[in-house]
């Protein structure tokens, strides 16, 4: 009896029913492991590399952006360092256990040094993540007290934050192209 109705009986349903629309991913580039991808290592491992690498570059720019609250406090700003500390901390849980599962399949010496390398580095960036926070909450109180650094503190505190984003370009840039020679100079 319902058959003859069944096109009207779809378009009710979607009417009634609305469809869940996807949340854009922050930081695609975080969310590329997956656990098929251990059918093949070699491409788990150089996925995994790329994913570290994206990893370093939020953190980079967050610890960059935490610093220039110190001297500039802007809100907005605080929001995003905020968003991306949380995606950070989620990639290291995940990241976690993919290269956990990871170095159970690896077949090649290499491979398993690279894995032992990201292990080494997802806790270190993500504690980069963690300084920005931190710097994030600086600005905040010094904001809320209306405490300004001299002229002079100014200089020595972009001296400093220069040098220290200097550092994690070259760490960055270590990982993303797997340069031990920059690796060794940081």
């Amino acid at each position: 009896v319902l058959i003859p109705f069944s096109g009207l009986l779809v378009k009710l349903s979607l009417l009634v029913v609305k469809e869940d629309k996807e949340k854009p991913q922050r930081h695609a580039a975080l969310h590329a492991l997956d656990e098929r991808l251990y059918i093949s290592p070699a491409v788990a491992v150089a996925e995994a590399t790329k994913s570290v690498a994206a990893m370093g570059v939020i953190a980079r720019d967050n610890f960059a952006k935490g610093c220039t609250l110190l001297v500039d406090y802007d809100e907005s700003q605080v929001a995003a360092i905020e968003a991306d500390e949380d995606c950070l901390d989620q990639f290291a849980d995940r990241s976690d256990r993919f290269l956990i599962g990871l170095s159970k399949v690896i077949e090649s010496e290499a491979d398993d040094r690279q894995v032992d390398m990201l292990m080494q580095t997802v806790p270190n960036f993500e504690r980069i993540g963690d300084y920005a926070t931190n710097l994030v909450e600086l600005g905040q109180r010094l904001s809320a007290e209306n405490t300004t650094f001299s002229d002079t503190a100014k200089q020595e505190l972009e001296l400093i934050c220069s040098a220290v984003n200097e550092i994690l370009d070259i760490t960055v840039n270590a990982v993303t192209n797997d340069d031990n020679e920059a690796a060794k100079s940081i």
